[in-house]
């Protein structure tokens, strides 16, 4: 929708192997993956997808950091609908209605927010604990 037609900011958990002064893609960007699928199973390694998911807040992203053995490397995005790369900006507080209760509660907790495209290593801030 409209709703990030406006700068927005948001966190994101990286993996090990994402390098924020490169930017950030998802695992494949010609994935054909439906969101709740994404949102259920995305952090499996073998789970390929064009989403890169962040979360609305620092302590949702902080949340799902606990669960990882990688907790210290979150970062901060600043991005809008114009910003080079980006080609959606997906709220996941209105996409998950129709979910299963596991899908839903698990995007709720981590205020998620799907992104599509590449974020410019211009629009990254990698935070210190």
């Amino acid at each position: 929708g409209d709703v990030y037609k406006r700068q927005v900011i948001l966190y994101r958990h990286l993996r090990p192997e994402e390098d924020p002064e490169k930017g950030l893609t998802a695992k494949d960007p010609t994935a054909n993956i439906s969101i709740e699928d994404h949102v259920l199973h995305g952090s499996s390694p073998d789970v390929k997808s064009k989403y890169i998911s962040c979360s609305e807040t620092l302590s949702a992203a902080r949340q799902f950091a606990s669960k990882s053995y990688n907790k210290e490397r979150i970062v901060k995005i600043e991005i809008d609908k114009n910003t080079p790369g980006i080609i959606d900006i997906i709220p996941l507080s209105d996409a998950n209605k129709e979910w299963t209760d596991t899908g839903r509660n698990f995007s709720n907790i981590c205020e998620e927010v799907l992104v599509v495209g590449k974020i410019p290593k211009e629009c990254i801030t990698l935070l210190s604990n």
